[in-house]
This record gives C-alpha cells, sequence and structure tokens, in this order.
C-alpha cells in the first residue's frame, strides 16, 4: 500500500474539516485540482495501520475503501479514500427517494453483505449516516471499521451494543441492521423507534387487536417471523428485504 508524504503547512493549506469523530477528523485535501478525503486518526497504532492495509485489499464496489497511508512530517496519521461528491447520507435521502430506489439500494446493500462475507469482512455499523447514495448509487462509508481476518471492529455503536446485550454475540449484526435500515426506508417511522414499533405492533397482533400495517413488520408472515426474531435473542440470519422484494414481484 502507497503511502502520501505531506508537510504539515502542505496538509494546513490545502485541507478543510468534513467531520469530527469519537476517533478521529476527517478532511477533504484538494491537490493539483484533485480533491481526496483523508482519515486523521488522533492515536493510530501499527495494529490499525496493518488493518487499514487489510482493508485495502477487499474487492468491493460499495465500500469507499482506503487508496493510501498519509503521513504528515513522516509520521503515518491515517489513510486517504475517495470523495463521493454529491452524494449525501440516506437519512437526508430518504425523502427523496422513491420506493423503488429504496428497494433496489436494500438489494444492492444486501449482496453486498454477502459478498463481504464470502471475504471474511462484516460491516456491522449500517448506521444512518455510514449509508450514503445519489439515488442511484449507494456507498458504504468508515469501511476500517469492520471486522476482517484476525481484526476486530474498531467502534460499536448503540444499535450494536444493544444488539450483543440481547443475543450475547455481534453474529448477524450486519443483516440486523439492514432489516432495522429497510424497516426505516420503507415506513414512516423514526429510525430509533422501530423496535418499539415492531413489539407494539406485534403484541397487539398477538392479542387480536387492530394495528397499522408497516412495510416489513407485518406486512407477510415471513416478515412477522423475521420481526420476532429481531426481538429475541436468536441470530439475525434471514433479510427482510428477500421477501418484500418477492412480494412486490407477485403484485407486478
Amino acid at each position: 500500500m502507497e503511502t502520501i508524504n505531506l508537510t504539515r503547512d502542505d496538509f494546513n493549506k490545502n485541507s478543510i474539516i468534513f467531520d469530527n469523530g469519537f476517533e478521529s477528523k476527517v478532511f477533504i485535501y484538494s491537490s493539483n485540482e484533485k480533491e481526496v478525503v483523508i482519515k486523521m486518526y488522533y492515536d493510530l497504532d501499527q495494529i490499525n495501520i496493518d488493518k487499514i492495509k487489510k482493508v485495502s485489499e477487499i474487492k468491493s464496489d460499495i465500500l469507499v475503501l482506503p487508496k493510501k497511508l498519509v503521513s504528515i512530517d513522516n509520521e503515518i496519521i491515517g489513510y486517504s479514500m475517495n470523495y463521493k461528491r454529491n452524494y449525501y447520507p440516506i437519512r437526508i435521502m430518504k425523502k427523496i427517494l422513491s420506493e423503488e430506489e429504496k428497494i433496489d439500494i436494500l438489494m444492492k446493500l444486501r449482496k453486498e453483505i454477502t459478498n463481504l462475507r464470502n471475504q471474511n469482512c462484516i460491516y456491522g455499523d449500517l448506521n444512518l449516516n455510514n449509508i450514503i447514495t445519489n439515488g442511484s448509487k449507494v456507498c458504504l462509508c468508515d469501511s476500517v471499521n469492520v471486522k476482517v481476518g484476525d481484526y476486530n471492529f474498531d467502534e460499536i455503536n448503540s444499535t450494536m451494543y444493544k444488539y450483543r446485550e440481547l443475543k450475547d454475540t455481534l453474529e448477524g449484526i450486519d443483516c440486523y441492521m439492514l432489516n432495522l435500515l429497510t424497516i426505516y426506508l420503507l415506513n414512516d417511522i423514526d429510525y430509533e423507534e422501530i423496535i418499539d414499533f415492531i413489539e407494539n405492533i406485534l403484541t397487539m397482533e398477538f392479542n387480536k387487536k387492530e394495528c397499522p400495517i408497516y412495510v416489513g413488520i407485518n406486512s407477510n408472515q415471513e416478515c412477522k417471523s423475521i420481526c420476532y426474531e429481531m426481538i429475541s435473542n436468536d441470530i439475525s440470519r434471514n433479510f427482510l428485504i428477500d421477501y418484500i422484494n418477492k412480494e412486490k414481484e407477485k403484485t407486478i
């Protein structure tokens, strides 16, 4: 993996802050009329450098992968990646996308999960900021926060943490979070309230009470079974989008 060597003065002069996270800052760096994204860690050790190199070898059209290591004054501080101009987080794009576009994006993400699994990689942090789209194409940011080979997740967000508390494992977290995203995109529901909606609706159905229809929660028996699985201690293995897509095909 190549390394870009910059001076502190050059970096300060040609970069602007893009995002500020728990473990790093993200900058847009301009050079020779080209822009790249640089992720700068607050503390980068050799283990994480080796993990960055490992992640850069993944084969993917969706993950925004590390391109080169970046050093400032001969100290490696992070890595560069392609700048995805005119891509926006899925949280922002939800109201703009058509139902067909949403289903297409979910199917692409489902395919990518399988692709990554086949490379011994788990992308667990499918949160609303890490998924970006321009409407037709979709990309996943924060590609280094994955479980790959002997390297574990760098950071576990609140949704992943709750999943681990419930299941006593992070196996299946990619499937679980894609199912949460599926319900969120296809219904008028706040992301943070989805689990409460699932529990309440399944309880109402169990008690034979009238309940609103939500795509993916109670739209067919297969989806209901997956929702029970999501709130139980069973590991998530089934994708809601598979059954929703089949259901859509039947109506065409």
